[in-house]
């Protein structure tokens, strides 16, 4: 799952750093950098700020509530392992330490509850192991007709079931708006690159006037959870955050006169640092791929 999110984030950076074709743009001029940098960079901040999430529910619709643990887009699918979460999930008095293993944890029973307490005297009567096999006596001659390691999978046989009709939970979800004006708010990157390979200068691109807009809540999460390791280190924490926050993400460019992106880096552009607060001004596009690209007009650093 988080492999699709890597997908599906590096999709449109991918398209809008492919608008410029095959041949790269020739670098600007400085004197139109900063002819662009004046027309570009508002003075006051713009009125009526939505954060990426909230654009995102107003283009695609509220995420559905699907009952599948750590599926944190709505698609019906989880997007990590519940074992890449880092240990403080489980800290419940809030010490900053977890309280026990996310395995530790008793799903089955309620508050008080006592597995294979039969009694109700608040002690387990016997252990999960010790349970009478006649569980699986079918015929009634009080002796388990089998073991029940051996049950028969025919059981769970489900016929002609097209495993293809479950194909739509991991297909993009269709947006009920295209376009839409907006006044967006948020973090110039801030969470773990969703792709080291797709996008290596990640929440910028090398030479485009784009970078990558993360929701503020989300990137505050991530920078409270912020950690270091090593260069190339494979980190199960990162993974499974990029793929939790890349719905959060939205891909913010600025096009010339010609509807592609300004051949000179954001960075340049406008002197853009990674983890500094923006409101862009533009408008929001639905991607095929479920992800929001916004054509900027106007940006507002916040400094």
């Amino acid at each position: 799952m988080i492999r699709r999110f890597f997908v599906l984030l590096a999709l449109p950076g991918l398209t809008l750093l492919g608008m410029s074709g095959c041949s790269k743009q020739p670098a600007l001029d400085p004197a139109v950098v900063a002819k662009h940098r004046t027309a570009l960079l508002l003075e006051e901040e713009p009125d009526g700020a939505q954060t990426v999430l909230e654009v995102r529910e107003a283009m695609f619709g509220a995420p559905a509530d699907t009952g599948v643990p750590h599926d944190h887009d709505g698609d019906g699918v989880a997007d990590h392992a519940p074992e890449d979460h880092p240990a403080d999930d489980h800290d419940h008095d809030g010490d900053g330490k977890a309280d026990h293993a996310a395995e530790d944890h008793d799903h089955e029973h309620a508050e008080g509850e006592a597995a294979h307490d039969h009694d109700a005297d608040g002690h387990a009567d016997h252990a999960a192991e010790d349970h009478d096999h006649a569980d699986h006596d079918h015929d009634g001659d009080g002796k388990a007709d089998h073991a029940a390691e051996e049950h028969d999978h025919a059981d769970h046989d489900h016929g002609d079931h097209d495993h293809a009709a479950h194909d739509h939970a991991h297909d993009a979800k269709k947006p009920l708006v295209e376009e839409l004006d907006v006044v967006l708010v948020g973090s110039v990157g801030g969470v773990p690159n969703p792709s080291d390979q797709s996008m290596p200068d990640f929440p910028f691109a090398k030479n485009q006037a784009i970078f990558f807009l993360v929701d503020p809540e989300v990137a505050a999460e991530a920078e409270e959870h912020a950690h270091t390791h090593a260069p190339g280190e494979e980190c199960a924490f990162c993974a499974a955050h990029a793929g939790d926050s890349a719905h959060a993400i939205a891909v913010v460019q600025f096009p010339g006169e010609n509807g592609k992106p300004l051949a000179v880096d954001a960075r340049d552009l406008f002197e853009l640092k990674e983890k500094e607060m923006v409101v862009v001004k533009g408008k929001a596009k639905a991607t095929p791929n479920g992800m929001i690209t916004v054509d900027a007009t106007g940006v507002y650093v916040r400094r």
